[in-house]
């Protein structure tokens, strides 16, 4: 196995409430606001004491504000999605 493995997402916007609650139905993702910032904690996976993916090759991320950010979300790292047959979720 590769040793540069993803380890941390980030998903930018201009609407974090609504990216949110967007990724939050979808895919059942567990976002805390952080206190004293405009920063939200993303949890794909459980994570232990030390806020670490217990999940073997689970990660999580983190979601923020970036006004007039174009186009509404970035993403800068995450894994692709596989449906039950082995090709691309949602075909």
């Amino acid at each position: 196995m590769k040793s540069n493995h993803v380890s941390h997402f980030e998903i930018y916007g201009s609407n974090p409430d609504g990216l949110a609650q967007f990724y939050t139905s979808l895919f059942d993702w567990s976002i805390e606001s952080m206190p004293g910032m405009e920063y939200r904690l993303i949890r794909t996976v459980d994570t232990d004491a030390k806020g670490r993916p217990t999940q073997l090759g689970g990660i999580n991320g983190g979601l923020l504000s970036v006004p007039g950010f174009n186009p509404g979300a970035w993403v800068s790292c995450v894994n692709g999605l596989v449906g039950d047959d082995g090709g691309p979720a949602g075909q």
